[in-house]
């Protein structure tokens, strides 16, 4: 099977709360994602990430992020902007963070040259499925930004 050259992966524990907001966004997208873009919920892929990122052009990446911010405020990311910050704030609650397995699979030349981070500030870490209500309204926002990025590449005059 042949891979989409564009990927959307959402990573996360859906087992505490907020943190499953990576897969909730993939399940959203699921309706509305034209082909061309492969959805993955990822879950928690650890170094299965940089299969996951291999032989693709473009890769957005949707998570959790701890930037302090209040529950539910989305950011939009790359790489090089997370490596300006030593320890804060946190962009991934994972460890090793989804971060290092994407600058692995770039410094391997497997991973994409471009990858976007779509990050959303959780308010409940708690154990328990299901995400607190600033976070699930978060979600159709974050979405539509992972969805316009991933079109981005394959139209570059996409316009949402």
């Amino acid at each position: 099977m042949d891979r989409a050259s564009v990927v959307i992966i959402g990573v996360g524990n859906s087992a505490l709360s907020d943190e499953g907001v990576g897969g909730r966004v993939i399940s959203e997208l699921a309706r509305r994602a034209p082909s061309g873009i492969e959805l993955v919920d990822a879950g928690l892929p650890g170094p299965g990430l940089v299969d996951l990122l291999e032989g693709r052009s473009k890769a957005v990446i949707v998570d959790a992020v701890d930037a302090g911010a209040p529950g539910g405020e989305i950011f939009r990311f790359r790489p090089e902007q997370v490596r300006q910050f030593e320890q804060t704030p946190r962009y991934s609650l994972h460890e090793p963070n989804v971060l290092q397995y994407v600058m692995l699979a770039q410094a391997l030349e497997a991973g994409p040259k471009e990858v976007v981070f779509i990050g959303v500030q959780p308010e409940s870490l708690s154990p328990g499925e299901g995400l607190s209500p600033s976070v699930e309204a978060a979600v159709p926002k974050a979405a539509a930004l992972a969805l316009t990025e991933a079109l981005h590449q394959i139209s570059p005059s996409y316009q949402q």
